[in-house]
């Protein structure tokens, strides 16, 4: 028996780690693409193989997602270029350990509410601005341990 990803906080925990990362196949009957999860490349051609009873050949192309942490910046919304809407700061990162390193000190600052790290992109409507950064354009203050 199977454990259900819904009902096992364990399985959640472990799955939320690792790395989502989309493959195009090309098969007899044309290319597909296929979302997985591993812990890296390796392991997601693996998994792929395994799955879709493919050789490793069969995969024409595999990508790493990115992982964006989304927060509120209190500070820069309702005035400026954010007159009148929120200002919401999103960083993407490549790895879970960048993601959690810009959580923690995102939590130390008293601008920045509703912190949350995420695997699909962030989407906001009109009365949102948002401000993208990655991980490595960010300062030493994002970034420490």
């Amino acid at each position: 028996m199977q454990a259900n990803p819904k009902t096992c906080k364990f399985f959640n925990l472990k799955f939320l780690k690792m790395i989502k990362y989309i493959a195009k196949l090309k098969h007899d009957k044309g290319n597909t693409f296929i979302y997985v999860y591993a812990n890296n490349e390796q392991d997601a051609r693996e998994e792929i193989c395994r799955l879709e009873l493919c050789p490793d050949s069969a995969i024409v192309k595999l990508e790493k997602l990115p992982i964006y942490v989304t927060m509120t910046d209190k500070f820069f919304s309702g005035w400026g270029m954010a007159e009148r809407k929120t200002n919401k700061f999103i960083v993407v990162c490549d790895s879970w350990k960048d993601a959690e390193t810009i959580e923690r000190n995102a939590k130390k600052r008293s601008e920045m509410k509703y912190i949350n790290i995420c695997m699909k992109k962030p989407r906001y409507g009109k009365n949102v601005l948002e401000s993208w950064k990655t991980f490595d354009e960010l300062g030493e203050i994002w970034k420490q341990k």
